[in-house]
């Protein structure tokens, strides 16, 4: 069985190939085997994508949080690849706390994302947050919801010139419960309606 190259495999043959071995590579029969990986985007923190849409004009933009740009504890994350999985742009959002992005849509003029805002807005806790961009990624407009307590919003689609998104709220001393939202197109809110117990 192949190993990971730790210096020899299962017979105690080293990996001497001449080539470096990395945490991707597996040892086969003394040679340092490298396995196929994706492209990596990102810096020396904890960066992750949690959604990603077909771009407009091709490509592919992603959405996630980043620890090593921006501003807060994480930051909202917007990453735009070519077809090619190569990078194109990437941006930043968010306060100086922890504002995370679960969810995009790829629109003809831009992007709509859905995620979390934590509590930099007077403290009250962390918020759900929806953000529209242009196709460069630069914000049109953004808007946190909820009350006091924790709102996520943690996903959406389009609806007629708006948008419907759900995700879930938790008041203090009580379970969460899923939420939905509609917004227009300018993120003001038509209705919020809390569904459970």
């Amino acid at each position: 069985p192949a190993h990971k190259c730790d210096g020899k495999g299962d017979d105690g043959v080293a990996c001497d190939d001449g080539d470096p071995c990395t945490a991707h590579d597996v040892c086969l029969g003394g040679m340092c085997s490298g396995a196929k990986t994706g492209i990596q985007f990102g810096g020396d923190k904890i960066d992750e994508t949690f959604a990603v849409a077909a771009a407009p004009g091709g490509g592919y933009a992603l959405a996630g949080y980043t620890r090593s740009s921006g501003q807060g504890l994480t930051d909202m994350w917007l990453v735009r690849a070519a077809s090619d999985g190569k990078l194109l742009w990437w941006q930043t959002f968010g306060g100086d706390k922890s504002d995370k992005a679960y969810s995009i849509l790829a629109l003809s003029d831009g992007y709509f994302l859905t995620g979390v805002r934590d509590g930099d807005i007077n403290d009250e806790g962390a918020r759900a947050w929806l953000l529209r961009t242009d196709l460069n990624g630069n914000p049109l407009w953004n808007h946190p919801y909820g009350s006091v307590g924790t709102s996520i919003a943690e996903a959406a689609v389009r609806n007629g010139n708006g948008f419907v998104v759900a995700g879930a709220v938790t008041s203090p001393g009580h379970t969460p419960q899923l939420d939905l939202v509609a917004v227009d197109d300018k993120g003001k809110l038509q209705w919020d309606i809390p569904i459970g117990a």
